[in-house]
């Protein structure tokens, strides 16, 4: 029964990230198409996809223990539930570091 519990809320959380991957795949797109912040779109969607190649890798590897072996039951699930996972929360740090490094130049060009 706990390994139900935790499976469902790593899934509660995959679908919260599926969000986050949504947000934060829309702004990097916005990024990349509107002119000089070019380089910011592309660190989010190469961060993002980095991240959740990784992840995959990782949920992969997690068959052994009774909980990974339980959000594997279902490959297309398990791996797409990694993937946003590692996507989303990937990007949202790259677009945080990325804008905070945007932010920190520009006001010493300022200066």
């Amino acid at each position: 029964m706990l390994v139900a519990i935790i499976a469902v809320c790593f899934f509660a959380f995959a679908l919260v990230s599926a969000g986050v991957s949504v947000l934060f795949a829309f702004l990097a797109g916005k990024h990349l198409f509107a002119g000089p912040s070019r380089l910011l779109g592309v660190y989010v969607l190469a961060s993002g996809l980095a991240g959740g190649l990784v992840l995959v890798l990782f949920g992969l590897s997690m068959r052994w223990s009774v909980v990974g072996d339980a959000i594997m039951k279902s490959p297309l699930l398990g791996c797409a539930s990694w993937g946003f996972i590692g996507f989303g929360w990937s990007a949202a740090a790259a677009f945080a570091v990325g804008t905070f490094v945007r932010w920190v130049f520009s006001r010493k060009l300022r200066a």
